[in-house]
């Protein structure tokens, strides 16, 4: 069992249930990840209110930011494996793959490897410019040592921290 917050009406945050579910399992293009740290949003408040851009679908769970361990791939996903440590960013709705849970399922392309120095927690908010920066250059672009890149408007967002 795994358990899972989820509300089944809108409002404050008392509307917040924690309840019991039988742990997901990835299909194909998908990841289960054992859930170690949840970033916290103003979306997610949004979510829960049903004032996000995107309808909220009752019942429902919340929240696009996590950290944590593979437990598992899906048929396809041959770049991960089970151990590796994973952050997630919002390419997913929180209406089919929420991240307030001990065990998620989310697409692969969801998900990015974190660098080593980070905590799960510092990884879960994927908003961090850091974060931002790793993906875009090492899970996307496939950076190798020696190889440049031109950023432009380096002293934004992420640019200090290159």
């Amino acid at each position: 069992m795994s358990r899972i917050v989820r509300f089944h009406e809108f409002g404050e945050a008392d509307v917040l249930k924690i309840e019991e579910r039988t742990a997901p399992a990835p299909a194909a293009g998908e990841v289960l990840v054992g859930v170690e740290a949840v970033g916290v949003s103003w979306y997610d408040v949004l979510w829960r209110q049903n004032l996000a851009n995107t309808p909220t679908q009752l019942p429902a769970g919340l929240g696009h930011e996590l950290a944590g361990v593979v437990l598992a791939v899906g048929d396809g996903v041959t770049d991960l494996a089970v151990g590796d440590r994973v952050a997630s960013f919002p390419g997913h709705s929180a209406n089919r793959y929420p991240s307030y849970a001990e065990h998620v399922v989310l697409p692969r392309s969801s998900l990015a490897r974190y660098p080593d120095p980070l905590t799960a927690q510092q990884a879960a908010v994927h908003y961090l410019p850091s974060m931002v920066g790793w993906f875009g250059f090492v899970e996307l672009a496939r950076l190798q040592p020696g190889e440049t890149v031109l950023v432009t408007a380096a002293s934004r967002c992420w640019g200090p921290y290159i």
